[in-house]
């Protein structure tokens, strides 16, 4: 499925975020134009934009539009990415989204934790304002 211009910008966004917190030994995938479909990057049956490790840490970016950010097929991947992390040590789910869809993108989120006080420092919110930090589970970069 070929993606829009919105998307791809934040997929863009999510990338160079991505690639200034791992360093230049990170490795991964970027599915820049909705196309990558290699099974094993798969996260209970939905493939994420950005899958990358480096630094002891595995990140899984997800780029959301606003059109694209409440419809029902979203919410159950952002779950499914959230779940995840929740598993992992030192996963992080970074999820870029326009400005003015923060505070939406923060609400699915909360509601996608089984646990919101577990995964709350493992998942980020890149909206164009600040920057990518990540810590390990317990609090050191």
């Amino acid at each position: 499925m070929a993606e829009g211009p919105v998307h791809r910008a934040l997929v863009h966004r999510l990338e160079m975020a991505v690639s200034a917190a791992l360093g230049p030994t990170a490795q991964g995938i970027v599915d820049r134009d909705g196309g990558y479909r290699d099974p094993t990057w798969m996260i209970g049956g939905a493939f994420p934009d950005v899958r990358a490790f480096g630094r002891g840490f595995e990140i899984i970016g997800e780029a959301k539009p606003p059109n694209d950010l409440e419809t029902p097929r979203s919410q159950r991947q952002i779950a499914k990415f959230v779940r995840y992390v929740e598993q992992l040590t030192n996963a992080h789910l970074v999820l870029s989204v326009q400005w003015h869809s923060t505070p939406t993108a923060w609400n699915l989120l909360r509601r996608s934790a089984s646990d919101w006080r577990v995964v709350r420092s493992k998942v980020h919110v890149l909206n164009g304002l600040s920057d990518l930090s990540l810590r390990t589970h317990a609090g050191h970069a």
